[in-house]
């Protein structure tokens, strides 16, 4: 399946809220995730912009890849996503094929949707309340406009590369986002 997606830095995620509403969005309900990215030792599926990732949502577990395509306005990948019933077992099964966790991010997601896209808000340790909005590019942009927002300040970047950035800026020795 292909996701097309952008992201924003929120500053009022209760203005977002009000707004969504107001233009009939539908609250979906709220999950606290934990992921856990793996990688080989080298790093390679880094590199090679994919992502090996087991969910921990709520009492549900996912197991999702994803491999970046290229696009200058949206963030664009192919996913492959799968409910897994054990996830102690599904982590044994990926370390024994030579993947290691490299990453740890936690965060509390509020689901809504309107005019046919997904939307996100997320409250992520240190970094925030972030929105992501997914769904086809014009309703995505549909939405950019209706909530308030400029397109063009809209973020292509994964919560991994925004995280590594910060930690650069404030000279954290932390791997994990937790």
């Amino acid at each position: 399946m292909k996701e097309i997606e952008i992201k924003f830095k929120l500053e009022n995620p209760e203005a977002v809220r009000r707004n969504l509403l107001e233009l009939g969005g539908n609250y979906e309900g709220t999950v606290h995730e934990e992921n856990y990215i793996y990688d080989f030792p080298d790093l390679r599926l880094k590199k090679e912009k994919k992502l090996l990732r087991l969910r921990k949502e709520n009492d549900k577990t996912y197991l999702t890849f994803k491999s970046s395509l290229s696009d200058e306005e949206f963030k664009i990948t192919e996913e492959f996503e799968t409910e897994v019933s054990n996830f102690s077992q599904t982590d044994k099964i990926l370390q024994a094929l030579g993947f290691q966790v490299v990453w740890i991010y936690k965060k509390e997601r509020e689901n809504w949707s309107l005019f046919g896209t997904k939307i996100s808000i997320d409250k992520l340790p240190y970094l925030g309340w972030w929105m992501e909005i997914e769904g086809e590019k014009n309703s995505i942009k549909n939405v950019v406009r209706s909530l308030g927002f400029d397109l063009a300040q809209g973020v292509t970047k994964t919560y991994r590369e925004i995280w590594d950035e910060y930690k650069k800026k404030y000279n954290l020795d932390r791997r994990d986002m937790i």
